[in-house]
């Protein structure tokens, strides 16, 4: 709007609500209501001020749209309320309910975040509905400085010269035209530029769909390689296995067993090895038990550690019981009847080949148990391995029920608001289509950056960029139909679609721009996840506010309206709006 004092106006309506939001949350959290991670305010921060921003301009926008119609500043305060809240509303509760899904996961980060994000939108909403009009009505005509309204009458000279150059640029509508070649272009070929865009983009979807599992768990992966911690892991399996860095120790426990009586060192000794035989294939670089204290490839290490000076001063007795007190457990209640094996593996312990590792290693120890350990063996594995492969298992069962949760609330809300259940259908299969697409290029963007090291993408990309791009793409989906639906009334379906388009362009293109921007402002810190994270999000939205919602929503209902689809048009949500069949053919050689 080239107005500074307008820009101050959302701004402000979100710095206070995420003040509000934020001290919100630490109160629930205090009560113990809520648990909160370390690091949630720069989630809340972020879609606060996305979402609050678009949130204000939109109202923005029906303003000056009302003041254009030479509305007072009252009455386009109340017309604006009157026509947008009800969308805003509505957008609004579609995130909340869409990000609200995290709730119902299982790891903890997740539900947190969903709880955090979705809570805090309310207050922005309240804000934008609330306290950005008051604003704007306390602003007055000195909203738009230096252009300027008065009572009644639409922009008059204001302060500036109205043929002056500056006053020219500022009154010249930059987007308008853009999105009125677009309007055209989609009324002359709807159904060219929708398997255009398609076919453009479908190979990115099927890159994300090949790559969907290809996930970094790594801990020290997300630091800069410079790092202190980073340096010295890679010196360290430098010099000695990966696995090195991250043992993976397996407990065994049998309340039938003394681990400490030679009938439980043989049952262990036997176990390893039968490993042993298979050392090459599981990819274990070393085994240590109470049988095997330096390992398998120090078998005279004993002998020599016997030479040592504190070796002699505690005898054969007491180097016995130094290695039964690390191997074996003396918990009063567990004495004698725990005892540990260490593998190190030769792969990094957080890197996917491990844990396909892993699973080997189970299934060799359960298959070379020898009999006395089989029956009433309570086994365990310990170590970065396990947890990282325990994460794994959480988190893939995590995005397959909040993938079906989010997909299913946002389209039963579409269902309410539009009451079209096939196009609300089309609005969440585009949606879902532009989360492949921005996924498959997030992947592609980050391997080339570094092809050598780039072990995936972060294990947190794909779940919150679904959850946050599904229900902030459908924002911009509910903007653009339910102004079709105001405009169809009044110039009829295909039409309405283009005037719809041609006055929501310029301001969804505008909100889309913000929320890019905010997003990308995870890629401000160290840890690459949140610049795979920020990058995907603002990529996502930027696709979906120039692509999807102007592109491929728009020439599916023209083509739906001018009856491209023939009887299957009245299933497709067509209904009372098909047209005739010469409209039909402006695509075909004989118009052309």
């Amino acid at each position: 709007y080239r107005a500074p004092i307008l820009a101050l106006i959302p701004l402000f309506t979100v710095f206070v609500s995420v003040k509000i939001a934020l001290s919100v949350l630490a109160i629930l959290a205090s009560w113990g209501w809520v648990g909160l991670f370390s690091g949630i305010e720069v989630y809340v921060t972020v879609i606060l001020y996305g979402a609050g921003v678009d949130y204000c301009l939109f109202l923005i926008a029906r303003h000056r749209e009302e003041l254009d119609k030479e509305c007072t500043f009252n009455e386009a305060i109340s017309n604006s309320i009157t026509t947008v809240g009800a969308a805003l509303a509505a957008s609004a509760g579609t995130t909340m309910c869409g990000i609200g899904m995290m709730y119902f996961a299982e790891f903890g980060k997740f539900q947190q975040a969903g709880i955090a994000m979705s809570m805090s939108l309310f207050f922005v909403l309240l804000a934008s509905l609330t306290l950005s009009p008051a604003l704007l009505c306390l602003a007055g005509r000195f909203a738009y400085w230096p252009q300027s309204f008065n009572e009644r009458v639409a922009v008059s000279a204001g302060w500036l010269t109205p043929s002056s150059v500056m006053a020219r640029l500022m009154q010249r509508n930059w987007t308008g035209s853009i999105w009125e070649s677009v309007s055209a272009a989609l009324l002359k070929s709807p159904g060219k530029i929708w398997l255009t865009t398609t076919a453009i983009l479908a190979p990115f979807a099927l890159i994300s769909l090949a790559c969907y599992g290809n996930l970094s768990y790594g801990l020290l992966s997300e630091l800069p390689s410079e790092d202190p911690s980073v340096v010295g892991t890679k010196a360290v399996q430098g010099h000695y296995p990966a696995g090195a860095t991250g043992p993976l120790t397996l407990l065994f426990q049998n309340p039938n067993i003394n681990f400490s009586d030679p009938q439980g060192r043989v049952a262990i000794e036997t176990l390893t090895d039968d490993l042993l035989k298979h050392k090459e294939e599981l990819g274990i670089a070393d085994i240590r038990n109470m049988t095997k204290p330096f390992g398998i490839g120090a078998a005279d290490e004993m002998e020599k550690a016997k030479n040592l000076t504190g070796f002699k001063k505690i005898g054969a007795l007491g180097r016995i019981k130094l290695i039964k007190n690390y191997y074996v457990s003396s918990e009063p209640n567990l004495e004698n009847h725990v005892t540990r094996m260490d593998l190190i593996l030769e792969k990094d312990p957080f890197s996917r080949d491990s844990m396909m590792q892993l699973e080997r290693v189970k299934k060799a120890v359960s298959k070379s148990l020898p009999a006395d350990l089989r029956d009433h063996t309570k086994l365990y594995y310990i170590g970065a391995t396990a947890s990282i492969s325990d994460l794994k298992a959480v988190t893939d069962q995590d995005q397959g029920r909040i993938d079906v949760l989010v997909l299913g609330s946002v389209f039963l809300i579409l269902v309410i608001l539009l009451r079209r259940p096939a196009i609300s259908a089309y609005l969440i299969l585009s949606v879902f289509f532009s989360y492949l697409v921005t996924l498959g290029i997030t992947f592609a963007v980050f391997w080339a950056l570094d092809p050598q090291n780039f072990a995936g993408l972060d294990w947190k990309v794909p779940m919150f960029l679904f959850t946050i791009l599904i229900a902030v793409g459908e924002d911009y989906n509910i903007y653009l139909i339910t102004r079709i639906d105001e405009e169809q009334k009044r110039v009829g379906p295909v039409e309405g679609v283009i005037t719809a388009l041609k006055n929501t362009g310029g301001i969804i293109s505008s909100c889309g721009i913000i929320m890019a921007g905010t997003f990308s402002s995870l890629m401000a810190g160290t840890l690459v996840g949140m610049h795979q994270l920020g990058f995907a999000l603002a990529f996502g939205v930027l696709l979906d506010t120039f692509i999807i919602r102007p592109i491929i929503v728009p020439a599916y209902l023209i083509m739906l309206y001018r009856g491209y689809f023939g009887s299957w048009g009245k299933y497709l949500g067509a209904a009372q709006f098909l047209e005739t069949k010469p409209q039909r053919k402006l695509d075909s050689p004989q118009v052309k």
